[in-house]
């Protein structure tokens, strides 16, 4: 649409070009066994999502699991939301390196 309302304009030449594209991952069989068997098992198991896609693309594969949810951000954490996860942690910060250091520290608060 954006592409069309600018060519029509005549405003300006217009190259399309894709710079990034969201592409689902191949898992092998082995995989979704072993992590569906830790999600079944009832151990603490948790999800980073760092976007929408990827937890579109995880409830695909593995379904509404019983599983602890952590995402990068707000945008993220709202997905999950619509798919049926429960958040228990948002990063403060959309960064990996603090969704990271945040989930270090809850598993580690949780664990005293």
């Amino acid at each position: 649409e954006f592409r069309r309302v600018l060519f029509r304009s005549r405003i300006a030449d217009i190259d399309e070009v894709t710079v990034y594209r969201t592409v689902e991952l191949h898992l092998t069989d082995d995989l979704v066994r072993s992590v569906k068997g830790r999600i079944e098992s009832g151990e603490p198991v948790w999800a980073c999502f760092f976007s929408p896609s990827a937890v579109e693309a995880f409830k695909k594969k593995f379904g509404p699991a019983a599983i602890r949810v952590a995402a990068i951000g707000e945008t993220t954490a709202a997905a999950a939301r619509e798919r049926g996860f429960e958040l228990a942690l948002i990063a403060s910060q959309a960064r990996g390196v603090t969704l990271a250091a945040e989930l270090i520290e809850k598993i580690r608060d949780e664990e005293r």
